[in-house]
């Protein structure tokens, strides 16, 4: 599972529970409903830049907070919302939600080029000691191209949406109509 983090600064937390009126946090709760109407794999969670999490968010800037960030546990990956998080007409909750899941592919893209290095030396290594290796070349030659082109096209599917939604939401955004 990979989160989708609002790290806030110090402090913020108990300020907006008290005064109950933050256009983010609102933004992060809509993001929530939506992962879980939509069956996702994003995990939506709201955090003080305690040191525990700046140990795994190591690119943050604390004079950047309030913001998004992704974090994938599985690569230890985690990567900043492209845009500071400045005026609420810039963003919606299918906005955020369309950042990560290209974020999220990218991630996997990652991953996958990285175990191809450790497959071909596998490959290598099983040939030099006259095993066979029948099977991790059929999978390196046919079916690890087949899914490196699938994820790219699917990244580049994925960042296409999400700077539609983003022109999408500088024309009319519902979801700051719906805060007002």
């Amino acid at each position: 599972m990979t989160a989708i983090i609002l790290l806030m600064e110090e402090g913020a937390l108990t300020r907006v529970v008290e005064s109950k009126d933050d256009w983010r946090v609102a933004l992060m709760t809509k993001v929530s409903e939506w992962t879980q109407s939509n069956e996702s794999l994003l995990l939506p969670v709201i955090a003080q830049s305690e040191t525990s999490v700046l140990e795994i968010l190591d690119e943050v800037k604390v004079d950047d907070l309030p913001h998004f960030y992704i974090f994938n546990p599985t690569a230890s990956k985690a990567a900043a919302y492209p845009d500071k998080l400045d005026l609420k007409e810039n963003y919606s909750p299918e906005l955020i939600i369309a950042w990560a899941n290209a974020q999220k592919l990218t991630f996997e893209l990652e991953a996958l080029t990285n175990s191809k290095a450790r497959l071909d030396a596998r490959l290598e290594k099983l040939e030099k000691e006259g095993s066979k290796a029948d099977d991790l070349r059929k999978y390196l030659e046919n079916e690890y191209p087949e899914q490196l082109s699938g994820l790219t096209d699917s990244i580049k599917t994925a960042e296409a949406e999400y700077e539609q939604i983003k022109a999408k939401v500088s024309e009319n955004n519902e979801f700051v109509a719906d805060l007002d």
